[in-house]
C-alpha cells in the first residue's frame, strides 16, 4: 500500500507539472490584442489583399479610413462582406482637425449616421475611431484653452449620437494634453467622450512613463487603453527618429508592449499600428 500511494503521489506531481508547464506555454504564446490603422483607399479598394495581408500579421481589427463624403456604397459593402469572410473586426476611421473648432460636432455627427447605414446584427462593423488632432491647428498655438474647451464639447455630442446608434467609439489622443497643463480635459474626454482611447505614444523607448496620465485615467473610468506606435519614416509629417519604430520590426514593438503591460497589469491594454502600408514596408 506504501508504495502504491507514493506512485499516485508521483504521478500526480507529473500530471501537475505537465499542466502547469502547459499553462505557462499557453501564456508565453498568447499575442497581444492588436489593430492597425489604414489612411488609403487602395485598402478599401482591394479587401482581399487587405484582410490576407491582415491575416499573415495575426491583426484581428482594421480602422479603415472613409471619407466624410464617400459615396460609394458599393465598395464600402463589399469591404464589410470581406471583412465578415475574414472574421475581422472593422472600424471606419475619420478626424479633420477643423472639427475641433464646433462645439456642436455637425460634420461628424453626419458622418456617424452615415456609418450607421453600414451596421447589421453581428456584422464585422464594431464603431469609428475620431482622430481630430486640434493640436495641429494655428487656433489651438493661439488659444488652446478655447480650442479644447469647444473639442470637448464637439466629441461629447458626437460620442451620444454615436451611443445612440450603438457604435463604439474610440478616440485618439496625443500623450501631451496632460504635459500641457490640460489633465482635466483630458479626463473629460476620456470619461464622457469615448468607448476606448487610443493614445499617440510617439516616443520609442519611453512609453510607460509618456502614458503615464492617460492609463490612470482611463482605468479610474474603466475605460480599455491602446498604445499607438508609429511606424511610418522618419522625415515625413514631422516625424524624428526618435518617434518611430520604422527599422526596428515587429519584435521590437512586441517586446516594448510586453513592458507597457508588466507596467499597467490592471489596465484592459492593446496595442495598434500606424500605419497599414508603413507596416507592409
Amino acid at each position: 500500500m506504501k508504495n502504491k500511494g507514493t506512485k499516485w503521489r508521483l504521478l500526480g506531481g507529473v500530471l501537475l507539472l505537465v499542466s502547469l508547464f502547459a499553462l505557462n506555454r499557453s501564456h508565453l504564446q498568447k499575442k497581444p490584442a492588436s489593430s492597425v490603422f489604414s489612411w488609403f483607399t487602395s485598402e478599401l479598394l482591394h479587401p482581399d489583399r487587405t484582410f490576407k495581408q491582415l491575416d499573415e500579421w495575426d491583426i484581428q481589427t482594421i480602422y479603415q479610413f472613409i471619407p466624410y463624403q464617400a459615396n460609394d456604397d458599393e465598395v464600402i459593402h463589399h469591404f464589410l462582406q470581406t471583412a465578415e469572410h475574414y472574421k475581422k473586426e472593422v472600424y471606419f476611421l475619420t478626424g479633420e482637425p477643423e472639427w475641433a473648432l464646433d462645439p456642436e460636432a455637425t460634420e461628424l455627427i453626419a458622418y456617424i449616421e452615415r456609418v450607421q447605414t453600414f451596421q447589421y446584427e453581428n456584422g464585422p462593423l464594431q464603431g469609428v475611431v475620431i482622430d481630430v488632432e486640434p493640436q495641429s491647428l494655428a487656433e489651438f498655438q493661439e488659444n488652446p484653452s478655447r480650442v479644447l474647451e469647444t473639442f470637448v464639447k464637439g466629441m461629447t455630442n458626437a460620442y451620444q449620437v454615436a451611443k445612440q446608434a450603438r457604435l463604439t467609439v474610440i478616440l485618439c489622443l496625443p500623450n501631451s494634453y496632460d504635459t500641457l497643463g490640460f489633465e482635466y480635459e483630458l479626463e473629460q474626454l476620456i470619461s464622457e467622450a469615448t468607448d476606448q482611447v487610443a493614445i499617440m505614444n510617439y516616443h520609442r523607448g519611453q512609453e510607460i512613463i509618456r502614458i503615464e496620465t492617460e492609463a490612470k485615467l482611463s482605468l479610474r473610468h474603466n475605460q480599455p487603453l491602446i498604445n499607438i506606435y508609429e511606424m511610418q519614416a522618419a522625415g515625413q509629417f514631422g516625424l524624428h527618429e526618435a518617434n518611430t519604430y520604422d527599422g526596428h520590426g515587429f519584435k521590437a514593438v512586441i517586446d516594448n508592449f510586453k513592458q507597457l503591460e508588466r507596467a499597467y497589469p490592471e489596465h484592459n491594454l492593446s496595442l495598434s499600428f500606424h500605419e497599414f502600408r508603413s507596416l507592409k514596408e
